[in-house]
């Protein structure tokens, strides 16, 4: 995987944890330094999710190697279109430390999902989570901060997230079949 395909996935990756950012700005109009607090636990979270699921996905990788394309594809095409189509949550108290910490993993599992696919095309792990927390760190943050000034809705950045998403498991199932 080149780092640009990369920095697009870990884009995508970041865009439910930025709609969740922008979402706690939007709400709840909180200082830079709770934006900031949000977005570290967000960018933690999909830091470690590849890692569980590229750890996972290896133990796997003998049983599933003639199908590994397929599979990484399958795999993003449904964490993309789900993203991309998902029913928007009902409101709540946002920032609650329970709340906020369900928020992240949940923002998180599709990162599980693709460090599964990560395993299968053997992918460089450690770099790919590092800039996977970093894009979300920084994503999120941007997106906490925009969300306390300006009013976007946060389904657009999700029907970008999922589309970017996509697209990398069709470039990884085009390249493995051609």
């Amino acid at each position: 995987m080149t780092f640009l395909s990369l920095l697009l996935l870990s884009t995508g990756l970041a865009m439910d944890a930025t709609a969740a950012s922008f979402a706690c700005g939007a709400f709840c109009k909180k200082n830079k330094t709770m934006m900031l607090k949000i977005a570290l636990l967000f960018g933690l979270f999909q830091g470690i999710m590849p890692l569980i699921g590229y750890a996972a996905g290896f133990q796997m990788k003998d049983y599933i190697v003639s199908y590994d394309h397929w599979i990484a594809f399958f795999l993003l095409l449904f964490v993309g279109t789900r993203m991309m189509f998902e029913k928007e949550k009902q409101k709540f108290n946002l920032l609650s430390r329970k709340n906020l910490f369900m928020l992240a993993i949940a923002t998180s599992i599709d990162a599980l999902v693709v460090g599964i696919s990560f395993s299968l095309i053997k992918s460089n792990i450690i770099l790919s989570a590092i800039v996977i927390a970093l894009v979300t760190l920084f994503l999120s943050f941007t997106g906490g901060m925009i969300g306390k000034s300006i009013n976007i809705k946060p389904s657009y950045l999700k029907i970008f997230g999922g589309t970017a998403i996509v697209l990398i498991g069709l470039k990884i199932l085009l390249s493995h079949l051609y």
